[in-house]
């Protein structure tokens, strides 16, 4: 039984570079293939935000002092 080296096997690899090249090329260019037949997915979302004052307690007294009523204060929010 024949043992191999680490070296031996490197020296092996090195002197057959160009199979290891044409099999890096082909799968580079089987893996760029494929990614363009496969149909990429699209996703969407959409979101709402609810935006609530307790005008309750803006009463007539405020809207004389402070000069703001409920549509003002909702336009700024906006």
């Amino acid at each position: 039984m024949k043992t191999y080296s680490l070296l031996d096997l490197f020296k092996l690899i090195i002197s057959k570079w160009w199979i290891c090249f044409v099999a890096a090329l082909f799968f580079a260019i089987a893996g760029f293939g494929i990614a363009k037949i496969t149909e990429s997915k699209t996703f969407q979302a959409s979101t709402t935000l609810t935006i609530s004052h307790n005008y309750s307690k803006l009463d007539q007294s405020d809207e004389k002092e402070n000069t703001s009523s409920a549509y003002d204060l909702t336009q700024s929010d906006i």
